[in-house]
């Protein structure tokens, strides 16, 4: 990003927790710490407070909580704004965007406790112009496939990068090389084009002559999780209520599950992606997606039922 001028938050890495910590001194509150590695979507922790930074230091690179994933940390500044998924495929040379998507990460209503690997979706994001995909594109898109090119790495798959629309400009938050999730639960109920054949347009370097149609619904998704999700998983506990689904427009996607003596049961996290499609209208800003899910969706046994 710094060699192309890809606009993100500035950040500095380390492996010794002193030096870390000696660095956490001199910076502002909230920031960012995160594990510099896979870590299931759960390696972001946001420290409000100096305390609470160094504890997640000493979590991270002591206590080893997300493994090898954890042996060097990112310290990166606080971005204030509205978070938003962006997807683009790409053959190495040419690129295509898919909408704008927003993902939930927080396990609780109202952005509220840890970070999960994402508790539901909605696609598009009728506040996010055609102007500012196109600055997306250009500035950050576009910037890194030639990057990517110059090193002799053409980058070729679905590129994801996590951005944060702040007063000050779009910034990078992250980069994934995959599709989001629950993201592309999302995407499936829009797109329109097989997805195989933009897949082997990426291969075949040809992704310019595709022809990509996207619905003109709304697509929003929920997940259901298990007792004790994000800190564990409860596998076993029965589901109920998947035969009630009678509206063609919910497509439930299964996370986490597997069939014991007979009855569908939780086998994860994350259990189930509940998916809905409606119309869309929008009035001073506000999104409202018209959706049917009428079902109520519970686990049987379970401490905990989240929605």
């Amino acid at each position: 990003m710094r060699e192309e001028n890809i606009p993100t938050a500035k950040y500095k890495t380390f492996i010794d927790i002193a030096l870390a910590k000696k660095y956490l001194k001199k910076q502002n509150f909230p920031i960012v710490i995160k594990s510099d590695g896979l870590a299931f979507g759960k390696g972001v922790i946001i420290a409000q407070t100096h305390q609470e930074a160094e504890k997640t230091l000493e979590d991270i690179l002591v206590k080893k909580i997300f493994g090898k994933s954890g042996d060097q940390v990112v310290i990166e500044e606080f971005l204030e704004g509205t978070e938003i998924s962006i997807h683009a495929l790409s053959d190495g040379k040419h690129v295509s965007l898919f909408p704008a998507s927003q993902d939930h990460k927080a396990i609780y209503e109202g952005n509220k406790g840890p970070n999960t690997g994402g508790m539901g979706t909605i696609a598009p994001l009728p506040e996010i112009t055609n102007a500012q995909l196109e600055e997306i594109k250009e500035k950050i898109v576009i910037p890194t496939i030639k990057g990517m090119m110059k090193k002799g790495l053409p980058f070729i798959g679905c590129l994801f990068p996590g951005l944060m629309i702040t007063k000050t400009g779009i910034k990078v938050i992250e980069f994934n090389s995959r599709f989001g999730d629950p993201e592309i639960e999302s995407y499936m109920r829009l797109l329109e084009t097989d997805l195989f054949d933009i897949l082997n347009a990426c291969v075949d370097g040809t992704l310019d002559k595709q022809n990509i149609t996207w619905s003109n619904k709304s697509a929003c998704t929920i997940a259901l999780a298990s007792a004790t999700y994000p800190e564990g998983s409860h596998k076993g506990d029965v589901i109920k209520g998947l035969e009630k689904v009678k509206d063609k427009d919910v497509v439930i996607f299964h996370f986490a599950t597997k069939m014991e003596n007979g009855k569908l049961v939780t086998n994860g996290g994350r259990v189930l992606a509940i998916t809905a499609t409606g119309k869309i209208w929008m009035k001073h800003s506000i999104r409202h997606t018209l959706l049917s899910v009428k079902t109520v969706f519970t686990l049987r046994e379970c401490n905990t039922e989240r929605t």
